[in-house]
């Protein structure tokens, strides 16, 4: 018995391209001996519907995380220094790969935006990837260089420790299924601000555990910026309003039970010749 996982509509996260079309079409003609279909995210839901994919044959089980926060070594003073920025300053930290669907160009034309009215504004983008010459150049032509880092690859444990030390986690993507960054930033009790898409609507609601604005808007970011660095008590509880619920939501071991009952059904239906995908 076969059983897809699909992480992200690739269509989606890779802006349209033949890459993403040529991913879908694979994906969608090569599946007539799949049992079921475990998408992470109600947008992944409604794509494979979309596509002709039976509702009987698909389950939505979101991704999970598992962190003991006191183990994380949250060191803002450390983190400060490395980057030579200042006591006072207000830090935002994004994290993951540095491509298309990610939007960090659109994160760094908002704090581009914001650079007058919050003069103590920083940022600071984790990982690596094919956009990063790029997004190096559009900081340096917006004469940002002292204020947003890219700061590369880091292990796990170096990227947590980041996110605990800095004041808002952005995650302003244009494609995401159930981002794993967002929950651990969750986790770590961090005010979240982020773009409504793929499955970071069924994680958080807006205004409840995180600010959440339209993919692809600088102006929506930016304000959305500008309002967690003013309103420092509003940031607060939507970082523990999160915490909360991540820890309510999305253990590992209730997505673990869901995965092996998919299994399980996956191969109830093999056994009994139902119509699969």
């Amino acid at each position: 018995a076969l059983v897809s996982t699909i992480n992200s509509w690739y269509a989606l996260e890779h802006g349209a391209s033949l890459k993403g079309s040529l991913y879908q079409f694979i994906e969608l003609n090569t599946n007539r001996n799949l049992a079921m279909y475990i998408t992470v995210s109600s947008e992944g839901r409604d794509r494979l519907l979309e596509s002709g994919i039976s509702e009987q044959v698909i389950a939505m089980i979101p991704n999970a995380i598992e962190i003991d926060v006191e183990s994380v070594p949250g060191d803002r003073a450390s983190m400060l220094r490395s980057f030579g920025w200042p006591e006072h300053a207000f830090v935002c930290c994004a994290a993951g790969r540095l491509v298309w669907a990610k939007g960090y160009e659109v994160l760094i034309e908002a704090i581009a935006q914001l650079a007058q009215e919050h003069p103590h504004l920083y940022c600071v983008i984790l990982g690596d990837g094919p956009q990063r010459g790029d997004l190096d150049a559009q900081i340096a032509r917006a004469v940002l260089r002292e204020r947003i880092r890219l700061g590369g690859f880091r292990s796990p444990g170096e990227t947590l420790s980041t996110i605990k030390s800095c004041d808002v986690f952005v995650m302003p993507s244009r494609s995401e299924g159930t981002p794993l960054a967002r929950l651990e930033a969750a986790a770590l009790c961090r005010p979240i601000l982020a773009a409504r898409v793929g499955g970071i609507p069924d994680l958080v609601s807006d205004r409840e555990q995180a600010l959440l604005v339209a993919p692809g808007d600088v102006s929506a970011l930016a304000a959305g910026l500008s309002w967690l660095v003013d309103k420092p008590q509003f940031a607060a509880r939507l970082g523990m309003e999160a915490q909360r619920r991540v820890r309510a939501e999305y253990s590992l071991q209730s997505q673990v039970d869901a995965t092996m009952q998919v299994y399980r059904n996956a191969w109830a239906r093999r056994r009994n010749r139902l119509p699969g995908a």
